[in-house]
């Protein structure tokens, strides 16, 4: 372990711990020896502080002897018989100058009347107070200031004061001499006190009154308080019934004051003085057998000790009842502050010996400096050049000669890296715009390739599934599906570099929507068992009950995914048997496998197999066709949903590919049959382009020879045209309901075309179509980008391109006429239910369905759409009303699709907005007055359903 200490630390730590162990063994001597120093100077200060009080107590009590002698003179004395109270006023105050301890006297006769002179004055602190009382009830109060000059004089003042209830007046009665109350607080002043007082008799011996003297021992508790402070210790003077006459403040703090009585030792509970008492009290009734031991002989003093809330305390107590008075002086002193000073010394000597220590340790700093300080030098160049720095300056003019030359080496080594370093960044940075560049070019060559092959492609597929309709000769029919198969091989080997290099550049985006799971199973395995009918594998599959009708995600990716698994399964499984397994976990989560029976996978090449173009074992993949992408792009999609494609496999006895992801139930009515649903829905596509004028622009003569045969039989005027040029002039005077533009034309390309037709007022309702092979630009613009409706990815089928036409018409308006009244006014019904089953083939039963799953959906939708708008979402905002007012269209409900396309049109302004732009304050209040309109259209669909449809004959 020392070996690893900074020479640099260690030494000037040696001269700190040696000061550290000489100043604690000095503070430890100290400390045992001063300690019972401390606690008996301490028990010398509390005795000749108690000696103190109680020499100040006695003195005090002087007056009270002063007192009888006064009432003695003042009960002899002629002029109390006159009762001339202005006389006796003068009197008292002559009186009470010469002694500063009389607070009050006052005279009371057998018939109530009352004077009483006192220094209590409640408006001048220095003034003088007088109440002279002749009836019962009423009394006459008299203000002096100090020099006995009125300030104010009230008569017919309500007093209800009569003396002769008070106890010092019954104690005189029934006395023959002078008595004395107990200590209590003045009614007056509200200080403590005791009082004498005697009664005066006639020379007959009629009693003609009492004549009192009040005492105050505010005095005394001043003394208390300065000498508590003085000595750092707290004081009190207490009588026989623990009531306190004189406390110190420190002991008074925290306690709140008894109002207008003595405080006792009940108004002292959990507090030291109510200990140190209670200690008291035992001491005194163990007749000096207790631990204390007996008072001291000479003194009457008690020595204490004791304990309160974890702090000791020193005590000493005397009693005066050997003056004539049951009183005791008590004082108290913590531990803590006897010991202060000690502390306060040892903390001195700590400080002195951390300011030694700190001196010597600089000193040793200032040593180990001359020999770490080179040290540290080279540490630290070694350190930045280890971090890929490389410093320029390195001091090298050390006194040692070897240090010097250490520190040039590495100089001149660190100006070599540097050279070096910055050579292989040039040539780095010049290979990564290489890479870059050369990645660029990959994807422009990868959107050309793509646009190249899926033109051509589009008219092979196109032109084999129309031959398929009219050959009727097997052979035949079988070079053309080997023909189509082999086409689509192409097309999915397209579309799969595609897809790899899209996550690898922009990542992936999924479209959720409600998908059957055994609907969709059921279709992959149909496609491999018709597909690959001579292969020997058998294919089954596996689905839990639990599985719902309809779950959110997207169809496409899920399919793609299991078909990946799917193909390789049955292209590595010869012979046996191949599982798809789809199970319900529970919590919305379900687990998806294919387990096959091949050649299985070795262990070292299990996660190779998903990294992109690697095909695993280099023999085994000789043997089979593929590109090595499958695997990594459904990998990529998996975790994209939410989890992890994992495979366990044993060579020579199968693999097992499964993954688990959560997916949300659709909580809707049944869907209706699809396939049914798209082949009406295209019929009445072909039946809605009847008597529509159609302009299609494509150079590629294939492909506009193709997509014309599509919609010969549909009842449209087509116009055939291949360039820009002759676009613009044709369109100038024809207005067209429907343009199909190809997004690659010569002259004029179909985006700048798309934007100069849709200006001119005769084609401002034309519904806009794109056709392009570049995948990335069709999603662009079916994103809502650009100027058209709608965008077509080559290859497509009749059927799709039928779809998307319909689509697109229902979206711009492009419709028939909704149905008038005999008056030529609109039909008055919310929805023409009877049009819905004449387009469905006369089903009604499946306008039905469409309709209860039309009401479901866009309640809700409906819902979700005020939320968003509050959260300015304009984007699913824009997606939500655009899939509402088609299926309004649709169910021909012309108010809600009329209502539900305005909306629309506003948000997708909204959606071309800057991001840091803001629109009109007054666009607020145009939505929610729009969305309220929306919510009442739907509302008289709902109404109209619920009363009239169920009655209708359809």
């Amino acid at each position: 372990m020392w070996s690893k200490i900074s020479f640099h630390t260690l030494f000037p730590a040696s001269f700190l711990i040696l000061i550290l162990i000489t100043v604690s063994l000095t503070l430890g001597v100290y400390s045992f020896s001063s300690q019972r120093t401390f606690v008996n100077h301490a028990d010398e200060i509390m005795q000749q502080s108690s000696d103190f009080i109680y020499q100040q107590t006695k003195d005090h009590l002087v007056t009270a002897s002063d007192a009888v002698q006064l009432l003695r003179q003042l009960a002899e004395n002629r002029v109390l018989n006159s009762l001339n109270f202005q006389e006796l006023n003068e009197s008292f105050y002559s009186l009470m100058n010469i002694n500063s301890q009389i607070s009050a006297i006052f005279y009371a006769t057998p018939d109530g009347q009352f004077i009483m002179s006192s220094r209590y004055n409640d408006q001048n602190p220095r003034g003088l107070f007088t109440k002279i009382i002749r009836n019962t009830g009423s009394a006459r109060y008299i203000h002096y200031d100090s020099d006995l000059q009125v300030e104010q004089d009230r008569s017919g003042v309500a007093d209800t004061y009569d003396p002769r209830t008070r106890p010092w007046y019954r104690m005189s009665v029934e006395s023959s001499r002078e008595i004395w109350t107990d200590p209590y607080l003045f009614f007056t002043s509200q200080s403590p006190g005791i009082t004498t007082a005697r009664a005066v008799y006639s020379d007959e011996g009629t009693l003609q009154g009492v004549i009192g003297v009040d005492l105050t021992l505010q005095n005394l508790s001043d003394f208390v308080g300065e000498t508590a402070r003085r000595s750092d210790s707290s004081l009190f003077i207490i009588d026989e019934n623990r009531r306190f006459l004189a406390i110190s403040g420190d002991i008074t703090e925290n306690v709140e004051p008894p109002g207008s009585r003595l405080s006792t030792i009940q108004d002292y509970k959990d507090t030291p003085v109510a200990t140190a008492l209670e200690r008291y009290s035992v001491s005194q009734n163990a007749n000096g057998s207790s631990e204390d031991g007996p008072p001291d002989a000479a003194s009457g003093i008690q020595r204490l000790r004791f304990n309160h809330g974890n702090a000791n305390y020193y005590g000493v107590f005397r009693n005066m009842s050997a003056d004539g008075w049951s009183w005791t002086i008590g004082m108290f002193m913590s531990e803590d502050k006897i010991l202060g000073t000690l502390i306060q010394n040892r903390r001195s000597i700590i400080i002195l010996g951390g300011v030694i220590g700190v001196v010597f340790s600089i000193l040793g700093y200032l040593l180990s400096r001359g020999i770490t300080a080179p040290l540290r030098e080279i540490q630290e160049a070694l350190r930045i050049i280890a971090s890929g720095s490389y410093p320029t300056k390195i001091r090298s003019n050390f006194i040692s000669r070897e240090f010097s030359d250490i520190t040039v080496q590495i100089k001149d080594m660190s100006d070599s890296l540097r050279v070096y370093h910055n050579s292989m960044e040039e040539m780095v940075d010049q290979k990564t715009r290489e890479l870059q560049q050369a990645l660029e070019a990959r994807t422009a060559v990868l959107a050309a390739v793509s646009h190249e092959m899926r033109t051509p492609l589009n008219a092979l597929m196109g032109y084999s599934d129309i031959l398929k309709q009219s050959i009727t000769s097997p052979s035949a029919r079988s070079k053309l599906n080997i023909m189509s198969g082999e086409a689509g091989k192409l097309l999915h080997l397209i579309n799969q570099i595609l897809d790899q290099e899209k996550m690898e550049t922009r990542g992936l985006e999924l479209n959720e929507e409600p998908v059957s799971l055994k609907e969709m199973s059921r279709e992959l395995v149909e496609s491999f068992q018709v597909n690959d009918h001579s292969l020997k594998p058998r294919i089954f599959l596996k689905m839990d009950s639990s599985v719902p009708a309809y779950v959110y995600s997207d169809r496409f990716r899920l399919y793609q995914v299991l078909s990946n698994l799917l193909s390789n399964a049955v292209k590595y499984c010869q012979k046996g048997e191949i599982h798809v397994s789809i199970l319900h976990s529970g919590n919305d989560l379900y687990r998806f496998s294919v387990r096959d029976r091949g050649i299985g996978i070795p262990a070292q090449k299990q996660e190779e197999i998903f990294q992109a173009y690697n095909r695993g074992d280099q023999a085994v993949a000789r043997r089979f066709t593929g590109t090595g992408l499958g695997l990594s792009i459904a990998r990529q999609i998996v975790e994209r949903m939410g989890g992890t494609l994992e495979v366990t496999s044993k060579e020579g006895e199968g693999s097992e590919f499964f993954f688990s992801i959560p997916l949300k139930e659709v909580q809707t009515a049944a869907k209706p049959d699809e396939e049914k649903a798209v082949s009406r829905e295209n019929q009445y596509a072909v039946n809605f382009l009847e008597g529509k004028r159609v302009l299609l622009g494509e150079d590629y003569p294939v492909s506009r020879e193709l997509i014309s045969y599509y919609l010969n039989d549909s009842g449209c005027a087509l116009d055939s045209l291949s360039s820009g040029s002759e676009i613009l002039t044709t369109a100038a005077n024809t207005p067209y309901d429907i343009i199909l533009l190809d997004l690659h034309l010569p002259e004029v390309d179909g985006l700048e075309l798309a934007e100069r037709l849709g200006q001119r007022q005769s084609l401002k309702q034309s519904c806009f179509i794109a056709i392009s092979a570049d995948v990335e630009l069709v999603e662009h613009l079916n994103e809502g980008n650009g100027p058209f409706h709608a965008a077509l990815l080559k290859p497509f089928t009749r059927e799709e391109l039928i779809s998307i036409i319909k689509q697109s018409c229902l979206e711009t308006g492009r419709t028939s006429t909704p149905p008038t009244t005999s008056n030529g006014n609109r039909q008055s019904s919310p929805l023409e239910m009877r049009k819905v089953v004449d387009t469905l083939d006369g089903d009604s039963h499946q306008a039905f369905v469409l309709l209860e799953g039309f009401l479901a959906e866009s309640e809700q939708s409906l819902q979700k759409l005020q939320d968003l708008l509050e959260e300015k979402n304009w984007k699913e905002s824009h997606r939500l009303i655009h899939s509402l007012r088609s299926g309004a269209q649709l169910l021909f409900a012309g108010s809600l699709a009329q209502q539900a396309g305005e909306l629309e049109d506003v948000l997708k302004t909204r959606m071309n907005l800057p991001e840091n732009g803001s629109a009109d304050s007054s666009d607020g209040y145009e939505l929610i007055s729009m969305l309220h309109t929306l919510f009442q259209s739907f509302e008289e669909v709902q109404t109209y359903c619920e009363q009239h449809i169920l009655h209708e004959d359809l």
